[in-house]
């Protein structure tokens, strides 16, 4: 299950796809319900092993045996990112999250950390290890009370 924030995103990875004979359906809220609901039975019946989604499908949604989530976007919260995450690994299985992330959206995971209580593992993909330095994120200082 790829995530992404806008339709936008959906038409540039369904694109790509699509050039490279990749099969695959999408989700977003401008499909109408029975369009959703054809959707989700035939990626629950593994008509296609890939749906790209916006947060749409990140909460309310059972699909079953999802074995990997990746956010090609990540999402503008860390309760949305807490729920895209958990479409993997349900009823005691596991899965695996991955997010890709680009040096503007560093803080996000950072934040994203910091609200789920655990450390967000950093691994590069080879071949597109950032060449710069992370960015260091400072934390803003409470302002004292008079």
């Amino acid at each position: 299950m790829i995530f992404v924030k806008k339709k936008e995103g959906i038409a540039k990875l369904s694109s790509y796809l699509s050039e490279n004979d990749t099969s695959f359906l999408i989700l977003h809220a401008d499909l109408k319900q029975s369009s959703r609901n054809k959707v989700i039975t035939e990626f629950d019946c593994e008509k296609s092993t890939i749906l790209i989604s916006t947060d749409l499908s990140a909460r309310g949604i059972d699909f079953k045996d999802i074995s990997h989530v990746i956010n090609f976007d990540l999402p503008y919260t860390g309760d949305t990112y807490v729920h895209r995450i958990g479409r993997t690994a349900r009823a005691g299985k596991k899965g695996n999250a991955i997010s890709l992330v680009e040096a503007h959206d560093q803080r996000l995971i950072e934040k994203f950390s910091r609200y789920t209580d655990e450390l967000i593992k950093e691994r590069f993909v080879e071949g597109l290890r950032p060449s710069h330095k992370k960015p260091k994120i400072t934390k803003k200082k409470k302002k004292k009370k008079k």
